[in-house]
């Protein structure tokens, strides 16, 4: 098996990236062209952890799988992430999205700590308690333990205008 260089994710995006400038640059708006900007001038650990996490298929990333051998200090890399707004912490905008993302056990924990606990049981299926969580006010998801371990790509509506420019496919990430 061929072994991938290090750096391989980020290469690839720096490619994408230089297509989209190049090629697309009649079709950007001064917001696109300024997320170009920011992140060519951004440290490489930044950039880097970026990609990792737009490549990551939902928005809402949990913290705790930010785990990669090629970059130190991942709480660091993170504060400065949220610090350009690429990432932030989930607020009660998010909460249908952060509940899609959530494990089985989080649903579970979210409802018994939220939630109507006294119809919730461990051994439900995931949709049941998905439906459960669903009734907790937004307010109380994204203030809640849970949703506390997670991060939300806030860049997304750029990428995706990307990704649509250079696959001319909006729907597939």
């Amino acid at each position: 098996m061929k072994e991938l260089p290090t750096f391989y994710y980020h290469d690839h995006f720096i490619e994408f990236l230089s297509f989209i400038k190049a090629q697309c640059a009649h079709l950007l708006h001064p917001m696109h062209s300024a997320f170009i900007s920011e992140f060519e001038k951004a440290p490489m650990p930044e950039q880097a952890l970026l990609v990792r996490c737009i490549n990551r298929k939902q928005s809402a990333i949990k913290s705790a799988s930010l785990i990669f051998k090629e970059l130190n200090d991942i709480d660091e890399l993170i504060f400065k992430l949220i610090k350009r707004a690429w990432l932030k912490l989930p607020t009660q905008n998010d909460a249908s999205l952060l509940l899609r993302c959530l494990t089985k056990d989080e649903l579970f924990q979210l409802c018994i700590t939220h939630g109507d606990n006294n119809a919730i049981r461990k051994s439900l299926p995931k949709a049941p308690l998905l439906a459960a969580a669903k009734q907790i006010p937004n307010e109380s998801i994204a203030a809640s333990d849970v949703a506390s371990g997670y991060l939300v790509r806030n860049c997304d509506h750029v990428i995706d205008y990307f990704l649509y420019l250079y696959f001319g496919n909006c729907r597939d990430r």
